[in-house]
């Protein structure tokens, strides 16, 4: 039995509404850590994910459009190995925050779903988790604006090194980066 999306059912729910509702039924508020014992600091990252793998990557496809054009966020279909293989999610933390934010006035009137639907109430959470199991540790959440961008001066020294086969990491060191 394959669940359908009725494509005409899509053109007719033009609100926030619709999409809020369907995440806060079908979607998680994921969050990946990253512990780096040597420096004392865990990285949190927010991704939203849309758990419906029951319908087709076709379906998922007209779906992804239809948030897109409500949201002005492009979610990805993300390889699954249950239902018809696929589900929704984003991949950048701009995405997750925007698209948060997109649905908040929806949300912001539902407490009991905070959890998956209020940034700022979960990365609390989060921090209080993760500091009370690691003390003195640092939580750093991912942050669409945390991420420099290379220099020129910094791209031709990255070259310079790699000609000189020094490793990445001794690289990232050198430059005072993670990776």
């Amino acid at each position: 039995r394959t669940k359908i999306i009725p494509t005409t059912l899509l053109n007719e729910m033009k609100g926030i509404t619709a999409v809020a509702t369907l995440y806060m039924d079908d979607g998680s508020l994921m969050l990946t850590h990253r512990i780096n014992h040597q420096k004392k600091v865990i990285y949190v990252t927010p991704h939203v994910a849309l758990f419906v793998q029951n319908f087709t990557k076709g379906e998922l496809t007209a779906l992804k459009s239809w948030i897109d054009d409500i949201t002005n966020v492009s979610l990805s279909l993300t390889k699954r190995p249950d239902g018809h293989g696929f589900y929704l999610r984003t991949t950048k933390v701009k995405d997750t925050l925007q698209f948060l934010e997109a649905i908040a006035p929806v949300t912001r009137t539902c407490p009991s779903m905070y959890y998956k639907t209020n940034w700022a109430y979960r990365c609390q959470q989060e921090r209080k988790k993760w500091e009370k199991k690691y003390q003195g540790y640092q939580v750093r959440v991912s942050h669409p604006e945390r991420t420099k961008r290379y220099t020129a001066e910094e791209i031709e020294r990255i070259q310079q090194m790699k000609r000189e086969r020094i490793t990445d990491q001794q690289i990232a060191d050198a430059l005072g980066r993670t990776y």
